[in-house]
């Protein structure tokens, strides 16, 4: 049995590098789909309840969650490039200084997003067009999750931390534990307790208390990782990392803040379609974010391993780290697509879908897993521009992708063939704008791979 005081091995600048990836992948896309399946057993307990309304609630509050915890990816995603290249040349005190600083700036920033989130939330409903008996539940719902994100914002950041140091095992046993402890709450709130969706708000914010308070100690508590124990001044350590750490973060975070842009322009465009639109696409997007899961562990996974490489100065293995991330993305994508083919009807029926949604759940199905597999190689892109310091271009490619990459595809495919339409014709136009980040990340790579071999001679 693997002790929960697993041995600190932070290299990644040594052995198989194939062996790396796939372990990290792995390890972080495990996490990942136990932070997902809180929102799949979110989906499976409201739709026990029958209604369908509450089902659209649930739908209608992504935005909200999703601008909060794009936010904390963005800093997980710094943490893992920065705090990398400090392990690797053993800079203790470098490391402790910057970890410190993490976690006041990345908890302080979240804190003020929740706030203004709450004090906007009516004229947000209102731009989206949400009135009656949803906007009432979301409401509800929202005011009492968000709080509780800042509190698992500090669990995410210590597992972060964790994986940093090549605990992946500890991670993500630490995730699957927070979500095991929802699993139990949940429907004790939601059905023995008689509070329907609150019940789930409510079995959210015990969760995040516990894992909060669970994986902070244990990050603390973990010996031989250099900087953890590490004495350094708060003030200093802010001056000193806060510049390159937002130089990092603010820039992932613009990208994401783009995707919620045209998340929530996807749904003001579903909203017309009626309560039957909104929980299909509830449904697609907890299914497609869960079966991606290892998608979106990319970033997170090989950032580090770049980092280190790029820190040892092996530019080879830099490279094949890429391109084997890059052909991980096609075997997995193709594997998903042909799996998801035979699953639509019965996810529709699971959920309890009208017709109208179960028709909508299917043509996304057929068409999403192609398209898929391209957007799986912007991703790949990002950790190529955040490890290769040219980090704006996510937030370029980002903007990108909501504006010309959404808006006139979501508008012609809602014209053409309404709610199903809208969905599959915005994975198009991302699909479009992922081919150009990949083509870019790949100049950019081959520049950097060609610099270091010259300073290595």
């Amino acid at each position: 049995m693997t002790s929960l005081f697993e041995t600190v091995n932070p290299s990644y600048a040594t052995g198989s590098i194939k062996k790396h990836i796939v372990t990290a992948v792995a390890g972080t896309g495990a996490s990942f789909l136990a932070i997902f399946l809180l929102d799949i057993l979110s989906v499976v307990y409201i739709s026990l309840l029958h209604d369908e309304q509450a089902l659209a609630a649930f739908g209608v509050v992504k935005p909200f969650t999703f601008l909060i915890s794009t936010l904390l990816s963005a800093f997980n995603v710094a943490c893992g490039a920065l705090l990398s290249r400090f392990i690797e040349y053993e800079r203790r005190h470098a490391a402790a200084g910057f970890i410190r600083c993490l976690f006041l700036v990345a908890l302080s920033s979240i804190g003020i997003v929740v706030l203004l989130e709450l004090a906007g939330f009516s004229m947000i409903a209102q731009w989206l067009g949400l009135q009656g008996e949803i906007k009432t539940i979301a409401h509800d719902y929202i005011f009492i999750v968000a709080p509780a994100m800042i509190v698992m914002a500090a669990a995410h950041l210590s597992i972060q931390v964790m994986r940093t140091y090549g605990m992946v095992k500890v991670s993500m046993w630490m995730t699957l534990g927070s979500t095991g402890l929802f699993a139990v709450i949940a429907p004790l709130c939601m059905f023995v307790l008689d509070l329907g969706l609150t019940g789930t708000a409510i079995a959210y914010a015990v969760t995040a208390v516990v894992t909060g308070a669970i994986c902070f100690s244990r990050l603390i508590a973990q010996p031989g990782m250099p900087g953890i124990t590490v004495a350094a001044p708060m003030i200093l350590s802010i001056r000193s990392y806060a510049p390159m750490l937002l130089r990092l973060t603010f820039p992932a975070w613009l990208a994401n803040l783009a995707t919620f842009v045209s998340l929530a322009y996807l749904l003001a465009t579903l909203v017309p379609y009626g309560a039957s639109a909104l929980a299909a696409m509830t449904i697609i997007d907890r299914f497609i974010q869960t079966v991606y899961c290892f998608f979106f562990a990319i970033p997170y996974a090989l950032t580090p391993i770049i980092g280190q490489n790029m820190g040892a100065g092996n530019a080879v293995r830099v490279r094949d780290a890429i391109d084997y991330a890059r052909r991980l993305v096609l075997i997995y994508g193709a594997l998903v697509w042909l799996a998801s083919l035979g699953l639509g009807s019965t996810v529709a029926r699971v959920a309890g879908l009208s017709a109208e949604g179960s028709s909508m759940l299917v043509h996304v199905f057929i068409f999403a897993g192609p398209l898929w597999i391209l957007i799986g190689r912007e991703l790949v892109a990002v950790a190529v521009f955040v490890s290769f310091k040219t980090a704006w271009y996510v937030p370029a490619f980002a903007w990108l992708r909501a504006t010309i990459g959404t808006v006139p595809f979501v508008w012609l495919g809602s014209s053409l063939y309404g709610s199903s339409g809208a969905f599959i014709a915005m994975l198009m136009g991302n699909a479009g704008v992922a081919i150009i980040a990949s083509i870019i990340s790949q100049r950019v790579s081959l520049k950097w791979q060609a610099k270091m071999l010259n300073i290595k001679k």
